[in-house]
């Protein structure tokens, strides 16, 4: 057992319980209107800041690690969310919802 683990420190940038030693990266969300009030009262992640509020969008922003749980969590919003960055992560779920819409 290690003496100085600290679970805060540990898992602040992680998004659900595992952990990828990946670096934290700023990912930039949009969500529709109606998401984005449950949004702004049920935070996603600690880290979570909002950027834009208005009567198109809800914007925020969180600091994790990109994850497989990030990513299940981002598909279970479907059509009210849309990934602004990173790149990579938006490219990832657009192609995890086309192979959901080719099994159709």
């Amino acid at each position: 057992m290690v003496d100085n683990f600290d679970p805060i420190t540990f898992f602040k940038h992680s998004f659900g319980i595992s952990i990828t030693y990946n670096k934290p990266e700023e990912v930039v969300l949009s969500f529709s209107p109606l998401e984005g009030k449950y949004i702004k009262n049920q935070s996603i992640h600690t880290t979570q800041k909002i950027l834009t509020d208005n009567n198109k969008e809800v914007r925020i922003s969180i600091n994790v690690m990109v994850s497989y749980e990030l990513q299940m969590q981002l598909l279970s919003y479907g059509d009210q969310v849309k990934v602004i960055k990173p790149a990579s992560l938006a490219k990832t779920v657009k192609s995890m919802l086309q192979k959901a819409l080719d099994r159709y």
